[in-house]
């Protein structure tokens, strides 16, 4: 019995131990399940960009979608970096939220926005601010962790930085991880989980207008204009977009440019603008690149005004003092040359005062301006007289040496308006206006019958430099005379081939009121007199026939003269002398014509009647008094016959 009892004390004492452990394994699985498997996932965000007019719909599956959005990879080379930060949030929030995840998303950015993430569902940093590669995408990974408490991540992925060609931002992105795959009857989890946030973008755009400027008239729209776009620094880039021209309202308009620097330049366009880089012919206006030059400050160089940036935040940013709202090409300069006190066709007297005018437009941006000069260059025989030379910028008075430079230069002289390194500042208040030079000039050659005097304009606003010219001409003339013998009864009868020597003339023109004035000679030059003084020292101008009657006068402009005899022939009587003690021989006008210097004219003079008859002249009386009798001896006889019938 004692045998008994005590088995079945080791018997109880057996099954209360069995019931002990069989709750001790039962707590250690319930605190200590066996490990879950952990699950690792790589999110990529594939940043797109879609036209603002795109109504495009994305699903975010969390598969690769990629080929189904082909050229709409956001390209931040064009519009600029994009940035997302990863926030993961705390996973019994999410829970018990049982909100949707676009609504946590919303609520996680604006948490966000306000400074304060973790006051929406405990969210913390998991990964900052990150960039987009070159393809779009920035990545984060989760690892899930192996109980069930911590198996599970949620996050929202926010747009933190988007630049100004983002028109529409990309919404926040709520995500669970570990996602599952669809249709996935065994429970397998995507390796990568592809999300596509997307923007609406704009690509900026540049507008240049171009206008141009005549002289002295308003600016107009510049339409047809060739520019190049250059990509790099100022002067040093390379071409990205060539052919580039103004539409008529004078605009260009850029647009789908990558992040970088970038400058415009215009090019020469042909019968509109000379783009000045070539060289032009010394003196000669360039052909075929009409009357405009291009700008300063639109050349390929490093005072190009036509730069900007496009910017990693997708910004268009100009220079501080760029030109893109008023590019103005400017009409070039043109020298003109007149003569103010022409009263006879361009013809002058030797030694006369001949009164030149130069013109030349200031233009309007001179300041600009680093060559504005002219030469002028009288032919041989025309000699200006540089004490003369006065010069003026639009109203205002130029001082020699301070608001220009006077070189004499030959018979001539040069101007130069630059000094140091440009124009004056008063000249420079004249913009718009004209440069005038007035000066005289003068022939000193009895030998010349025509001289040009030409000015030679040189000026550069930068370029090459360029020419303009202009060229008046003044002639003298003059007139030949043979003295001879008037002939019988002073009608050119008998021996009018008689010429006769020693015959003296003084030049004489009337003025306005009809009284005369004598031609001197002095120091080389014409002079006239009110008076006649036939001393040997007065320098009367004195013509005298030679030994076969002839003289001549030169250097004279082309009006009405009169030869004044002053002395005849031997036993030749004088013209009468009229109220002004004038004996007028001829009147003559002095010309130029075929190239003839002089023009020849005969002059005749009365003979003294004591003078006896030549042999000649004896015949011809002799014949004459014969025809009338004989003439009258038919006459006689014509009526008698008439009687006798």
């Amino acid at each position: 019995m004692k045998g008994k009892k005590t088995r079945g004390l080791v018997g109880l004492m057996l099954a209360v131990a069995m019931v002990l452990t069989s709750v001790n394994v039962f707590a250690i699985a319930t605190v200590n399940e066996p490990d879950l498997k952990t699950v690792e996932t790589k999110v990529i965000v594939q940043k797109l960009q879609i036209a603002p007019t795109d109504g495009t719909s994305i699903t975010n599956t969390g598969e690769d979608q990629q080929a189904n959005y082909a050229g709409k990879k956001y390209d931040k080379t064009k519009y600029g970096d994009v940035q997302f930060t990863v926030y993961k949030l705390n996973a019994i929030d999410v829970e018990s939220s049982k909100k949707k995840g676009q609504e946590i998303a919303d609520e996680v950015e604006a948490a966000v926005k306000n400074g304060n993430p973790a006051s929406a569902y405990g969210a913390t940093e998991f990964q900052a601010a990150t960039t987009v590669d070159e393809n779009g995408q920035i990545s984060f990974s989760y690892t899930t962790g192996k109980t069930k408490q911590d198996f599970k991540g949620y996050f929202v992925v926010v747009e933190s930085k988007s630049p100004a060609t983002v028109t529409g931002k990309a919404k926040a992105m709520f995500v669970a991880l570990p996602w599952q795959k669809r249709d996935s009857k065994t429970g397998e989890y995507l390796k990568t989980v592809y999300l596509y946030p997307k923007n609406k973008v704009e690509s900026p755009e540049l507008v240049l207008h171009k206008t141009s400027k005549a002289h002295g008239e308003n600016t107009v729209n510049f339409a047809g204009v060739n520019f190049t776009l250059y990509k790099g620094e100022v002067g040093e880039g390379t071409v990205v977009k060539a052919d580039l021209k103004t539409d008529d309202s004078g605009n260009i308009k850029i647009t789908d440019m990558t992040v970088g620097k970038y400058y415009l330049v215009e090019n020469e366009t042909k019968d509109k603008v000379d783009g000045v880089l070539d060289e032009a012919t010394k003196y000669k206006p360039k052909e075929g690149v009409g009357t405009y030059l291009v700008s300063k400050y639109a050349q390929n160089d490093k005072n190009n005004k036509l730069y900007f940036e496009i910017t990693s935040e997708g910004k268009l940013v100009k220079g501080a003092d760029t030109l893109f709202d008023n590019l103005i090409n400017y009409e070039r300069p043109k020298i003109e040359k007149t003569i103010t006190n022409d009263t006879a066709g361009g013809t002058f007297d030797v030694g006369e005062k001949i009164e030149y005018k130069v013109e030349v437009p200031i233009a309007d941006n001179v300041k600009d301006y680093i060559k504005y000069e002219y030469e002028d260059v009288p032919d041989q025989g025309l000699k200006v007289d540089v004490a003369t030379v006065k010069v003026k910028a639009g109203d205002a008075d130029l001082v020699k040496d301070t608001d220009y430079t006077l070189t004499p230069n030959g018979d001539g002289y040069t101007i130069n308006f630059i000094m140091g390194a440009g124009v004056t500042d008063k000249v420079s208040a004249q913009a718009g206006k004209s440069f005038v030079v007035t000066y005289e000039a003068s022939i000193t050659s009895f030998d010349v019958t025509r001289v040009d005097n030409t000015v030679n304009l040189t000026y550069s606003n930068g370029g090459k430099d360029r020419y303009d010219t202009d060229t008046k001409t003044v002639e003298t003339f003059g007139a030949k005379f043979v003295k001879e013998d008037g002939g019988l009864f002073d009608i050119g009868l008998g021996d009018a081939d008689n010429r006769l020597a020693g015959a003296k003339f003084a030049i004489v023109k009337l003025k306005a009121d009809g009284t005369p004035q004598w031609l001197y000679e002095i120091d080389g030059k014409y002079v006239w007199k009110d008076n006649k003084d036939l001393s040997a020292t007065s320098n009367l101008k004195i013509l005298t026939s030679n030994e076969n009657g002839e003289f001549e006068i030169k250097g004279l402009k082309a009006e009405r003269y009169f030869l004044d005899e002053l002395e005849a022939p031997v036993d030749y009587e004088l013209p009468a002398e009229n109220q002004y003690g004038v004996r007028v021989a001829e009147e003559f006008i002095p010309d130029n014509q075929q190239g003839d210097l002089l023009h020849i004219t005969s002059v005749t003079n009365k003979r003294n009647p004591d003078l006896p008859m030549t042999g000649s002249e004896r015949l011809l009386v002799f014949s004459v008094i014969g025809l009338v009798i004989i003439g009258c001896g038919y006459v006689i006889i014509r009526r008698r016959r008439k009687t006798d019938r």
